[in-house]
């Protein structure tokens, strides 16, 4: 088929790095970036925190998450860090979080560290369709600055668990962009439309903003 060629190929896949603006990713990595309609959000005041984090933690999530949901990137990372620092690991979703606005302001090794905690919490959790797409935004992160052995690595490793899965999920969507984007440098655009048309189709079956984001960015350099 097309996209197990497509993924063959991306094995050999070495481009320069590729750089989607910083604007375009605070669509498609922050903004719109969801669990199915699911949206990160702040909890209110000591939600969850369960008395188990100390004051300076409780403190530093609780303006982390607020600088978070007003895209005070750089505020958000500090506060984030901070509360990372304390004993308490960090949730999930605080995780994510951190991840996203560690990218935002440039430091890609940390987002892709915060990422990289985050696929490995997952796993233990049983929660596979969110560890492919933590993994799924590590390797897309080393691949477009040019880390190809890297990002290739965790890129298949999302695409192997997305096979042992087995289930329908907007992760396979995620999955389609690099073959797609491979297919583009390679100077066979038509291949890459037919990737991102699917990747679009399973993006609006899911109602995931954040795939559809991505794929729209894709797109324009696919008909350029």
């Amino acid at each position: 088929s097309s996209v197990a060629n497509a993924w063959s190929r991306c094995r050999q896949w070495r481009p320069g790095p590729i750089r989607l603006s910083r604007h375009d990713f605070v669509r498609a990595f922050a903004v719109g970036r969801s669990r199915g309609n699911e949206t990160l959000t702040a909890p209110p005041a000591h939600a969850n925190l369960r008395g188990m984090e100390s004051p300076p933690q409780v403190a530093a999530l609780e303006r982390g998450r607020a600088a978070y949901a007003r895209h005070a990137w750089r505020e958000a990372y500090e506060q984030f860090c901070a509360a990372d620092q304390e004993t308490r690991p960090l949730s999930p979703d605080d995780l994510e979080r951190l991840g996203t606005a560690a990218y935002l302001i440039g430091k890609e090794e940390e987002s892709c560290e915060a990422l990289t905690r985050l696929h490995q919490e997952f796993l233990q959790r049983g929660q596979t369709e969110r560890a492919i797409r933590a993994a799924f935004w590590v390797g897309f992160t080393l691949v477009m600055r040019g880390e190809h052995a890297r990002g290739g690595g965790w890129l298949m490793r999302a695409q192997r668990l997305l096979e042992e899965d087995q289930r329908d999920c907007v992760e396979r969507g995620y999955l389609l962009v690099p073959p797609a984007i491979r297919s583009i440098m390679s100077g066979d655009p038509q291949t890459a439309l037919g990737l991102l048309t699917d990747a679009a189709e399973i993006a609006v079956r899911f109602g995931d903003r954040s795939l559809l984001a991505l794929i729209r960015q894709a797109q324009g350099r696919a008909t350029i």
